[in-house]
């Protein structure tokens, strides 16, 4: 909460918001409540059908949409207060009580309630959208601490006939009659003699609505001195297009156009009143919600520096500058005739089209009506209840109704909107995406018509599916640069089956669609490579995949092989194939245990990065290849409470030379030696990374390569799927919380002042992702004595104490403890090995001894005591990064992207 401008504009802030159980109400009170953290969402409901306002707010508060804000956030509905009132009334209908309330406290108010009936009589038109306007500004110029007042009117307040063809700016115009007059009219006039003026009145307006709302319009021009205010015009809204779900719509949306595809889908509809060749102003919801948002913050900000006399800001949200005509939406219906089709359909799904009203008249009387009159007779003698000749009525109401707005178009000015969006923040862009010409059309009608046969229809669990899949397949068609660079790509990963390895393949295949991803897969406990990829693709981390994608496991391919081994154990074969066909090498793989003989920690991780490079060098179509190292390959003693840079350091000793001893020195004098090669270093993986570091310094030429480097990875931390780890975590970080929880672990050693240098396995993952694209942008840019780029994934510009991650366990205690644990869980901290040595005799080794005692005089296995010695080998293996003595403390300093492009996209966060 509160990290960017507009963020940190509405946190804590207090929203009064009209509408807010309409179709874009709700959708602003998720977004607000998910992202922004107001303190208090005031929200005006009238009583309707002998339901109270609290009752209406929580039916509308169970709508799908807020399902994903209830699975992030507890008790979310008791920031949100209803208030009884009805914008057709003076002061809205609102009470004595709680208008003071509001008028202390609110800070920001959203206009958004309307009567939005094309077809609705003057008078009650008048009195919701004109005089509520009035009376909502009434309250704003009560309020002691207002920041922003927005007003959401429509991009047709002033598409009058005039105007057809021609350009609707951001400004204010004149109208007819002065508000203050024509509210007068209303509130005096029977609706008789009202209706007998309405066709003079509204002249060049199409209908009362846009009418209402042009004078609404002037009102604010009216009322704006001393008011941080702006007017919100949206075109004609449709379903989201992202956020937070694809496809959603509302009951609401089955009066507008939506209703139109409704009607087809349930074979209910056969002509539509439409030109074809007219350009539709189609605008998805989610973004105009963003523009809402974001212009009560730009508002806020101009407040301070506007002039009184100068006239409030007008944000348009149009498609104009990314034109849809009708005909693209009826050809894209057209191939999705099956998605449309729903299984509550009555009839055979078929439109005809036309602009001419008399064709039009034609053909629904005998493709709607004269269908409609016998089959309502057929329930009339079989004493069923007659309902289709009413919906027929009510359809072709709502086809005249669109009709002008269907058969005419106008160019919408959005130059403000724009302005407004570039000046956003790289962070706000993203969270408050509003770029009408990243919409792709041909997705956003498949998005639309899936959401109607979800969210109206509700055909079946099916359809969510079916969304879900067009939302991956749009997400993995190249739309950013980053994912165009892996388009059609052949991939090829070492450690593939490892922790960030099937991260890795999981993002690709879900994001970037490669062609083909191939695994390096060594046989292991007489399972076969094809065996063990299976075994782990079967994760929980690839649920959602599989349920999003048919068939996707067809796009990895295993390689048998093994790092240790000369050319990774690959055969001459699969050597060829992989060196005509790759594009991309990500080697990942390593031998990570911090306890392992010199000879094995040299021979996977020095020479299999050699032996990696080698295959690289000999790829004709490479375009990236990424080493995954480790922040620490260089956090040696000496450099203790100092900083690690993003650049090589010299070795003790060339990495040639040091893997010919690994290759012909057996195992016992190699160990011998040890501690004089690797000194300065904990242990021997960080020295064998070290050394592979200097491999790629030194084979680096004419290779479009870089190393990240990531520092101790824990869970993820969004995606996939937050809290994501595997089996191979658990001796690391995470084998301190399921030792915890298991109450098998009492004592470790750390030092609690100690910054320990965590970072989610997501994080780690896009950069890995992003590396690869960037250096394959700066390839051709490259010098060849320029050493390759060092990514450093780091916590150090937002630190974690150890002291602050055990207060935070001890706050979780009963989150930790495991239904499966064997003992009480509490836990002793110390950075004194020899009080550690202490605790673990009594609190671990000793009760060990003891229950594998008892399990021996049982006949039961003995574990406890090995279990243990694990334990206490994992913790002084982790010592070294725990206390004062390790490297916890040392700065790595994190270098950004150079490029122009962001590693963000529109879709995708790579940060």
């Amino acid at each position: 909460m509160g990290e960017t401008p507009v963020q940190k504009f509405y946190e804590g802030s207090v929203v009064f918001v009209t509408g807010g159980t309409g179709f874009l109400g709700k959708l602003l009170i998720e977004k607000l409540l998910r992202t922004c953290g107001p303190s208090k969402i005031y929200v005006l409901m009238r009583e309707k059908k002998d339901k109270g306002s609290k009752e209406r707010l929580s039916r509308a508060l169970k709508d799908p949409l807020f399902n994903e804000l209830r699975k992030i956030r507890v008790n979310w509905e008791e920031n949100i207060y209803a208030v009884q009132g009805d914008i057709s009334e003076p002061k809205l209908g609102i009470d004595d009580y709680d208008w003071e309330a509001m008028r202390k406290e609110v800070n920001v108010i959203f206009h958004m309630a309307a009567n939005v009936r094309f077809d609705v009589e003057l008078k009650p038109a008048l009195l919701s959208n004109t005089r509520g306007t009035r009376e909502a500004l009434q309250l704003a110029t009560d309020c002691t601490q207002l920041r922003a007042f927005v007003y959401v009117s429509t991009a047709y307040s002033h598409a009058t006939r005039d105007r057809i063809d021609g350009t609707v700016s951001e400004r204010f115009y004149e109208t007819p009659a002065p508000p203050d007059a024509i509210i007068k009219l209303a509130e005096t006039l029977s609706i008789e003699k009202l209706n007998a003026m309405t066709p003079t009145l509204i002249s060049g307006w199409p209908n009362t609505y846009t009418f209402s709302k042009a004078i609404a319009e002037e009102i604010v021009l009216r009322n704006h001195t001393n008011l941080p205010i702006c007017v919100v015009r949206p075109a004609i809204v449709t379903c989201t297009y992202r956020d937070p779900v694809p496809g959603w719509v509302d009951i609401s949306c089955a009066f507008g156009p939506s209703g139109l595809i409704l009607g087809m889908g349930l074979g209910l509809m056969h002509v539509a009143l439409t030109d074809l060749n007219v350009r539709i102003d189609l605008v998805p919801a989610d973004i105009v919600n963003n523009t809402i948002i974001t212009a009560a913050w730009e508002t806020n900000c101009k407040a301070i520096v506007q002039k009184r006399h100068q006239s409030p800001m007008i944000y348009t949200v149009s498609s104009s500058r990314n034109g849809l005509q009708i005909k693209t939406v009826q050809q894209n219906l057209e191939l999705l005739k099956k998605k449309i089709v729903f299984s509550k359909a009555i009839w055979y799904c078929f439109a005809i089209i036309t602009k001419f009203k008399l064709l039009y008249k034609l053909i629904t009387i005998f493709l709607h009506y004269i269908p409609a009159y016998i089959v309502d007779g057929v329930c009339l003698l079989l004493g069923k209840p007659r309902m289709l000749v009413k919906i027929y009525k009510k359809v072709d109401k709502l086809s005249y109704a669109l009709s002008y707005f269907t058969t005419n178009q106008w160019t919408f000015e959005d130059q403000n909107t724009q302005n407004l969006f570039k000046n956003l923040s790289p962070v706000d862009k993203q969270i408050f995406d509003m770029d009408i010409t990243a919409v792709d059309w041909e997705k956003k009608i498949r998005i639309w018509t899936l959401g109607i046969r979800k969210y109206l229809v509700k055909d079946s669990e099916k359809s969510s599916v079916k969304l879900i899949r067009v939302i991956i397949a749009a997400n993995a068609m190249g739309e950013t640069p980053v994912q165009k660079f892996y388009e059609g790509s052949v991939v090829f990963v070492t450690g593939g089956t490892g922790f960030l390895g099937k991260l890795l393949i999981e993002k690709l295949l879900r994001t970037c669609a490669p062609s083909k991803i191939y695994v390096l897969i060594r046989e292991k406990k007489d399972k076969g490579p094809k065996e063990r990829l299976n075994q782990a693709l079967k994760d929980p981390l690839f649920d959602d995949l599989r349920k999003l994608r048919v068939n996707w496991k067809e796009n990895i391919y295993p390689v048998q092989g093994d790092i240790s081994e000369i050319k990774l154990g690959i055969d001459d074969y699969d050597w060829e194939t992989l060196r005509q066909e790759v594009n991309v090498i990500f080697h990942m793989a390593a031998n990570v245990r911090f306890d392992v003989e010199l000879k094995a920690a040299l021979l996977s991780n020095s020479r299999g990065t050699r032996e990696a490079l080698r295959l690289a060098a000999d790829c004709t179509q490479l375009r990236a290849f990424v080493y995954v190292s480790t922040a620490y390959s260089h956090a040696t003693r000496d450099r203790v409470n100092g900083t690690v840079s993003e650049i090589f350091y010299e070795t003790p000793v060339p990495p040639d030379a040091i893997i010919k001893l690994a290759e012909t020195l057996p195992v016992e004098k190699l160990n011998a030696i040890t501690p004089t090669l690797i000194n300065g270093w904990p242990n021997t993986y960080s020295f064998s990374k070290a050394i592979a570091e200097e491999i790629v310094r030194t084979n680096h030429m004419d290779l479009p390569i870089c190393i990240v480097r990531p520092a101790i990875v824990t869970c993820t931390y969004r995606e996939p799927v937050p809290g994501w780890v595997d089996l191979s975590c658990a001796f690391g970080p995470s084998g301190f919380l399921l030792g915890l929880g298991l109450g098998l672990m009492h004592a470790s050693l750390v030092d609690l002042n100690v910054r320990i240098d965590f970072v989610p396995a997501d994080i780690v993952n896009n950069t890995t992702i992003a590396a690869a694209w960037e250096t394959n942008c700066k390839g051709m840019l490259r010098n060849r004595n320029q050493s390759p780029m060092i990514y450093t994934v780091t916590s150090s510009r937002n630190g974690l104490l150890l002291k602050t991650m055990l207060q935070n366990l001890e706050v979780l205690r009963k989150t930790i403890a495991s239904s499966k644990a064997i003992w009480y869980c509490f836990g002793f901290p110390t950075k004194y090995k020899l009080f550690y040595k202490i605790l673990t005799i009594f609190l671990h080794y000793i009760p060990a001894y003891i229950i594998d005692g008892v399990c021996l005089l049982l006949g039961k296995p003995r574990m406890l005591v090995k279990i243990y010695k694990k334990v206490d080998k994992l913790i002084y293996a982790l010592g070294f990064f725990t206390t004062n003595s390790g490297p916890s403390k040392i700065k790595m300093r994190k270098t950004y992207s150079r490029t122009s492009h962001p590693l963000t996209n529109r879709f995708l966060i790579w940060t």
